[in-house]
């Protein structure tokens, strides 16, 4: 049996609309243009409320949609991003791929743009803004300062953090490595420039802050003159207890 398209026309000015299944058979149906017409009206109309019916469906299900990248097993697809009427978008890994490049090649350019077009801040992430209330730095990209809510600097230091201990956690060996031979290249240079060694209490003169000591992979770290206090009281106070418990185990023995 031919199969017939809809919308063909038969010689006595009928047109086909689609087949009537009864049982294991089905039989053509043919029909009258004013009648094809109304029923193809009635059949877009359902089919509008039903394409309409499926985005809020969708939109309700994306109001908090996964993270870009996310797999799904079932499918065997990533999620892209959300589409302008509110539905997800989701593709093959070198889609995923190819879009992961071009945005990080485009945040790069973003950040050597801010770099040129803004000053070294002299700001660091959770301070206040210098004019309006209830804003704080939440980070800085290329010299930028972003400002939002308390609640939002804290959310972004919860998730750099969360992210940060699932690094270390999967890259022990490779840290490992990379901070000892960080920690010699540094001290190799300090060894052979004496001059560039800084000494606890240093002052900064850009960013106005003191050198607290060098870390563990060599690096410096300054910090203001707030946070330089407490820890040298912390460290006295450690030290006067130390030097007490040692002077009481002296005078036992």
């Amino acid at each position: 049996m031919v199969h017939i398209k809809r919308r063909t026309v038969r010689e006595d000015g009928k047109i086909f609309w689609g087949y009537k299944r009864y049982k294991k058979s089905k039989y053509p149906i043919w029909i009258r243009p004013e009648t094809f017409a109304k029923w193809e009206e009635v059949r877009r109309a359902g089919a509008r409320r039903k394409n309409l019916r499926d985005k809020e469906k969708a939109r309700k299900i994306y109001e908090n949609p996964p993270k870009f990248g996310t797999f799904n097993p079932e499918t065997g697809l990533f999620y892209l991003r959300k589409t302008a009427d509110g539905i997800g978008r989701w593709g093959t890994r070198d889609e995923y791929e190819k879009l992961k490049e071009r945005i990080n090649k485009y945040k790069k350019a973003y950040v050597e743009r801010c770099k040129l077009k803004y000053p070294v801040p002299e700001i660091c992430p959770g301070d206040k803004h210098p004019t309006k209330e209830g804003l704080f730095v939440i980070r800085i990209i290329g010299h930028k300062p972003q400002y939002g809510t308390w609640q939002e600097y804290v959310n972004r230091k919860e998730k750099m953090l969360q992210i940060y201990k699932n690094y270390r956690k999967n890259n022990k060996e490779q840290i490992k490595e990379k901070r000892k031979s960080a920690r010699q290249a540094a001290f190799d240079m300090l060894a052979q420039n004496p001059h560039l060694r800084r000494k606890r209490g240093d002052i900064d003169p850009i960013f106005k802050k003191l050198f607290w000591k060098y870390n563990g992979i060599g690096k410096e770290m300054w910090v203001t003159p707030e946070e330089f206090e407490r820890r040298r009281l912390l460290v006295n106070s450690s030290k006067r207890k130390w030097r007490a418990k040692k002077h009481e185990q002296k005078n036992v023995t």
